[in-house]
């Protein structure tokens, strides 16, 4: 991290102030405007669908039918609602997964936060966590409902990505780190 930040102007700031003065240098935010909005959604979705991609075919043996659309949160709700969170399919798989991305103010949104994010709420975050455990055969109906109970995903890269992302956004994010996203 260091290096990075001293390759990038920030050489001797403590880590916590360089990453605050990133958070609002112009470089790294889209315009706070409609299509800043539409420009940030376009991005989420372009990151999710490369995960998918790459997932699917390089890292996971087991993947969810359910697909995942990109959507904002309704302005309505912007105010009181997360910086993004996931709203899981339809059972019968008649309505994706949803990750709504919070955009009330584009300065609340850099975009090297963005990867982290739509890992973490998408692929092969909670949309892959959450339709694995619906998708199960053989289970009971409430392993297939309640949040957090899938037993893991194998992976290609050797070993169980476990569940508990919640608790561990750590974990998404260090494995696409590992897989050189």
């Amino acid at each position: 991290m260091r290096a990075i930040l001293d390759a990038n102007g920030f050489v001797g700031q403590p880590i916590g102030e360089a990453m605050d003065k990133l958070a609002k240098d112009p470089r790294f935010l889209f315009p706070n405007d409609d299509k800043g909005r539409t420009d940030a959604l376009a991005r989420y979705t372009d990151l999710i669908g490369k995960a998918t991609a790459r997932s699917s075919k390089d890292l996971f043996l087991t993947t969810p039918r359910a697909k995942i659309e990109v959507r904002r949160v309704p302005e309505f709700k912007e105010a009181i609602a997360p910086g993004a969170y996931y709203q899981p399919g339809a059972m019968d798989g008649s309505r994706p997964g949803i990750f709504f991305a919070n955009l009330r103010d584009m300065n609340e949104v850099p975009k090297w936060s963005m990867p982290t994010l739509a890992y973490h709420e998408g692929v092969p975050g909670h949309h892959w966590q959450i339709s694995i455990a619906k998708e199960l055969k053989g289970v009971p109906q409430f392993r297939k409902v309640i949040p957090f109970t899938a037993s893991g995903w194998q992976n290609r890269r050797g070993g169980t990505t476990t569940t508990r992302l919640e608790t561990s956004g750590v974990c998404v994010t260090s494995f696409s780190a590992r897989c050189d996203w």
